[in-house]
């Protein structure tokens, strides 16, 4: 049984996720700005998701090259560099962004 489901956070489709630690998850989805990733908090012992931040994905390519069924052509992926510590969130729709998920963007 899944812990947390369904949980809407005012966007439009979450046909990605990427997690980036154990208590941070990135949604791909279409939101105010246009594509983009909503970074949400993950609390187990409540079984909830708290929306934290919204990465807009800059020159977006939006819906010009979807292919049915599909229409989300967005994707993430998290890199950990070790020599900083930190992890970074590549998204890609069109251009390409970089962030660190767990500072504001």
């Amino acid at each position: 049984r899944a812990t947390i489901r369904n949980k809407n956070l005012g966007d439009i489709g979450y046909p990605d996720v990427t997690l980036v630690t154990p208590e941070i998850a990135a949604f791909s989805a279409d939101v105010e700005e246009g594509f983009g990733v909503v970074v949400t908090s993950i609390d187990i012992d409540s079984e909830s998701l708290t929306r934290d931040r919204v990465f807009p994905t800059e020159d977006s390519v939006e819906f010009d090259f979807i292919i049915q069924p599909s229409n989300f052509p967005l994707t993430s992926s998290v890199y950990f560099q070790n020599d900083s510590g930190k992890n970074y969130l590549y998204v890609a729709n069109g251009g390409i962004t970089v962030q660190d998920p767990q500072t504001n963007g």
